[in-house]
Order: C-alpha cells, then structure tokens, then sequence
C-alpha cells in the first residue's frame, strides 16, 4: 500500500568449509609432509587449486557451494606407491563437502607394504638352468577402504574437512632357492640405482619396513635362513628443470656375488624399475621369467 516500504533481505550463499589433508604413512602411522594433490572443479576442470600435506596448507576460500570437485595425488614422497584413488565431492549450499568414493572411517589401519617378489635359484651341475622372476605379491592394496577417509569438525569459525591420505611403501622381497626349490641362505647380491652411477652415498632404500635403516648405493644384501632378503622404500628418480620436479622410472641393477658352495653364481644381472608411480616392475614393465644356461 501507497506510503508503506518493503524490505528485502538477501541472504549470502554460505562460504564453503575449509578441507586440509593428512598424509600417512601405512605401516607406521607417520605423517608425510611434502606430497601434493590437485582439487579441480568438475565443471570448469581448468579452475584447479594445489594442496599440500604440509601443516598449515588449506583450501582457504577457493571451495564454492553448489560446486563439484575432483581431488587425487599428483606428487608423493620417494619410496612409496602413489596413492591413485581418486575423490569426488559436492558443495553444497550450507557449506558442507557431501564425499562420493570415500568414507568417514578413520582410524588406525595398518597397510601392508606393496610388496614384489624375486625369486632367484642357482644351479649345480654342467647344465643347469638358472631362474629368475618378478611378481607382484600383494596386488590388494588399492581395494582397502582405508587409502583415503575424511574427518569432520566444526567450531566458531565454521566447518572444517581433513581428507586423510594413506600411502604404502614399496617392498621388493628376495627369495633365493636352488632349483629343487630348497632355500638358500648366505647368498649375497649388490644393488645399485644407475642415476647414481659409482655414488655410494646416495640411500636408494631401507632394510627395514619402518625406514630408519638406510641402504646406501652399492651395498649388499644377504639372504637369511628362509633364503629372503628385504628392500624397502625404493625411489623411483627425479627430475629437476628450475622449479619443476618430474618423477620418471629408477633401474636398479642386481647382480649376485656369493653363492653357496657348489653352485653356480646367477649369470645375469637383474633389472628392475622403480616406475614414476613408485611401483616395482621388470625392465618390460610386466611380470618377467628368464632362463639362463650355466656351465661349470
């Protein structure tokens, strides 16, 4: 009616929660700083941010309600298998992140490494045949719900997402038989990564599935009583160009120096990739079964 005002309030669509991450490490529970992950708008996938797993690293405002996101890994720490599960999520005009592959079930899981097997047998005898071939033993790993979980929270500044980023170390498990399949122990084989040349200083690798005991470029293996010897952690190699980082494949040379009494050394060297992905592989990136003949 003539002389009466009419007010209009128009409310502000909501900011969006804030969302950090957490990386871990599988088998200790560690946190992993310096891996990186892309979040890119499902709609315009030009429009990206980079969030690290450094403390203190958050969305800040780039998270718009109604909008739908991609989030995966695109730089991991040297020695693990790259987490390639990839997150979707929506915003949705509260401000809440709505997950559609991942779950809330955070806690304390424990991941077997991603392990590879090597199998070696030596042989005795004028013409015996030497073996040696490289599996992947624990193939599992992608389908644990547990590679990437978020956790909620809320206080007087708003939302607040942790997406918790679980990688697995790599493992490359030595197995070392004669070739009725008996294990052979004391057997002794040097490794060397080829991007380090003769540098003996360089650690390519850990003896123990926790990482605190180095394996430098160049050392040496032995097998124990079951015929096994562990590698843990291998590198894959990087790739420096200014302030560009490429992570390409790392070949590690195996070669055997000491065998038991009676057998033949193994006549080739073995080589395998650490792939830019941190997974272990064959030099034809596939499952590899080579023969070799030995004379005495």
């Amino acid at each position: 009616p003539e002389g009466e005002e009419a007010l209009f309030i128009n409310k502000a669509r909501p900011l969006a929660a804030d969302l950090k991450v957490s990386k871990t490490d599988s088998v200790t529970g560690e946190t992993l700083p310096g891996a990186l992950f892309l979040i890119s708008d499902a709609d315009d996938p030009s429009n990206t941010f980079e969030l690290s797993s450094d403390p203190g690293s958050t969305t800040e405002d780039f998270l718009k309600a109604g909008h739908t996101y991609r989030f995966r890994e695109i730089w991991f720490p040297d020695g693990f298998v790259m987490n390639e599960d990839e997150v979707m999520f929506y915003v949705n005009d509260q401000g809440n992140l709505k997950f559609e592959n991942c779950t809330d079930s955070f806690g304390s899981h424990i991941i077997d490494p991603v392990t590879h097997l090597l199998e070696t047998a030596d042989s005795s005898g004028n013409a015996g045949t030497e073996v040696y071939r490289v599996t992947e033993k624990n193939a599992l790993s992608e389908e644990s719900p547990y590679r990437i979980t978020y956790e909620k929270s809320e206080d007087s500044t708003g939302l607040h997402y942790v997406l918790h980023v679980v990688n697995e170390p790599n493992c490359l498990e030595f197995l070392k038989n004669d070739t009725s399949g008996r294990a052979l122990s004391g057997v002794r084989f040097q490794v060397n990564a080829e991007s380090y040349g003769e540098d003996e200083t360089e650690v390519i690798a850990f003896r123990d599935r926790e990482g605190k005991i180095p394996f430098r470029n160049g050392e040496v293996l032995e097998t124990d009583s079951d015929g096994k010897a562990f590698l843990y952690r291998l590198n894959s190699a990087i790739v420096s160009s200014g302030t560009e980082r490429t992570r390409i494949k790392e070949t590690y040379v195996i070669r055997e120096t000491e065998t038991n009494p009676g057998f033949q050394l193994l006549a080739e060297e073995v080589y395998l990739n650490v792939t830019e992905k941190g997974r272990i592989a064959g030099t034809l990136e596939k499952t590899v079964g080579m023969s070799v003949l030995n004379f005495m």
